[in-house]
């Protein structure tokens, strides 16, 4: 009996894939397809698919996995590379059709096996999870995050050098977990959850990436400030701040004061984070703030000048002006005019470097060494030296043995690994 070609041509299509042939592989079994698709068993369109799949040319090897689920639907060799096809040819690509996306993703997981950490459904989970809090629909991405099995994350960091042999770390899956379903609770307010999904997150990474030890605990405050927990919030505010001092830590901290009564307390707070680096239009929050804490003081010229800050701001970027800046505006008799908020920032400054000194003790010294870099230097005072930074000072320029009157702040040496004080808000005493 003559031996059939098209077993044959299969025969040879098996020991192409099985050597890695993949180009030959995929062309014998098209051939063979074409001319008997009866004759393709469950193992030869597999072969044929992840001929296709290895090739890169993911939308046909998903034709072909499509062909084989319809005809072979409990072959599970075949749910592996449907799967992969289907991430390759939907998940990882930019549509912005949520349907199509949900529609993929549910397919990706009902044929793979979640627990797997390397396995298509994982990446599918992370890769809408991640989708979902971009567009901001933070529902959805904690309903797909939730489906994974945390005690199956892997913990591997992945470490690559760039071609200028910087090396760079990417956080662990485990890691992007913590971080992607703290975000998703903070933002639906679910403020309990939120604590508890951080807490877990510091206890469970040993090596943090892109600051989250410092986010977790940022949005641990958030959750605090939410709850109107004021103590335990500024408990954790005060540990964040030994490390970093952006302009909005200083505005939870005013928040903070606001809500345990101490406005006096607030305001110096808030007028360092007005001074504080960061884009005017995106303080709106905290200069909302600051007008309302000025009008209850009775600062009536001051809280003038920060509603019309806020009213530019508002006009500028046309935002809706909220109803209690609306009666504000009508209590003080004011209207927005054409001047451009930028305009208004600089004669305001003066009026925050005198609010945030309130309260605060000046300290004098004199400049004993400044860094051969040109950015940073130390101060005597007594028998303390305090370090600061060029950015912290008042001046364009410092020398060694200038007289100067500044105040201090909480730090962080890096070196010794502890909190410590620096100057700042450094003049010279002329």
């Amino acid at each position: 009996m003559n031996e059939n070609p098209s077993n044959s041509l299969l025969e040879r299509a098996k020991q192409a894939l099985d050597h890695k042939d993949f180009a030959q592989a995929s062309a014998m079994y098209q051939e063979a397809n074409a001319a008997h698709p009866d004759r393709m068993t469950d193992w030869n369109l597999w072969g044929w698919a992840r001929a296709l799949y290895k090739l890169k040319k993911y939308q046909e090897a998903l034709d072909v996995c499509r062909i084989a689920y319809k005809n072979f639907p409990k072959f599970s060799p075949i749910h592996t590379v449907y799967a992969w096809s289907i991430y390759h040819t939907v998940i990882t690509k930019t549509t912005k059709d949520k349907h199509v996306i949900l529609k993929a993703a549910q397919a990706i997981v009902n044929l793979s096996p979640i627990e797997d950490a390397y396995g298509p459904s994982m990446k599918t989970l992370f890769k809408v999870t991640e989708y979902f809090v971009k567009n901001n629909d933070f529902a959805q991405a904690l309903h797909w995050i939730d489906r994974i099995p945390i005690s199956d994350l892997s913990t591997d960091i992945f470490a690559f050098k760039t071609a200028d042999g910087k090396k760079v770390e990417i956080a662990s899956d485990k890691e992007k977990y913590f971080a992607l379903k703290s975000k998703s609770q903070l933002k639906l307010k679910r403020f309990d959850a939120c604590i508890e999904t951080c807490q877990k997150g510091l206890e469970a990474i040993s090596k943090f990436h892109y600051n989250n030890n410092i986010w977790f605990r940022w949005r641990m405050v958030a959750s605090y400030i939410g709850l109107k927990k004021w103590d335990e919030a500024k408990k954790v505010l005060e540990d964040i701040m030994k490390k970093k001092d952006d302009w909005f830590f200083k505005d939870a901290m005013a928040e903070i004061l606001i809500g345990q009564d101490k406005k006096k307390e607030a305001l110096p707070w808030l007028a360092e984070a007005a001074l504080a680096y960061g884009e005017i239009d995106k303080k709106i929050g905290l200069f909302k703030k600051m007008t309302l804490l000025l009008d209850k003081m009775n600062q009536v010229e001051m809280a003038k000048k920060h509603l019309q800050l806020v009213l530019s701001i508002l006009n500028t970027n046309q935002w809706n002006v909220p109803d209690n800046m609306a009666q504000l505006a009508q209590k003080y008799n004011l209207e927005d005019n054409a001047t451009g908020y930028r305009k208004l920032v600089g004669p305001l400054k003066a009026d925050w470097t005198t609010l945030s000194m309130v309260g605060k003790p000046l300290k004098k010294g004199e400049i004993q060494l400044i860094l051969p870099n040109g950015n940073a230097g130390f101060i005597k005072s007594g028998k303390k030296t305090y370090y600061f930074k060029m950015s912290d000072t008042e001046e364009k320029t410092l020398v060694k043995g200038q007289k100067v009157q500044f105040l201090l702040k909480s730090g962080f040496d890096k070196k010794k690994n502890k909190a410590t004080e620096v100057a700042y808000r450094i003049s010279k005493i002329k």
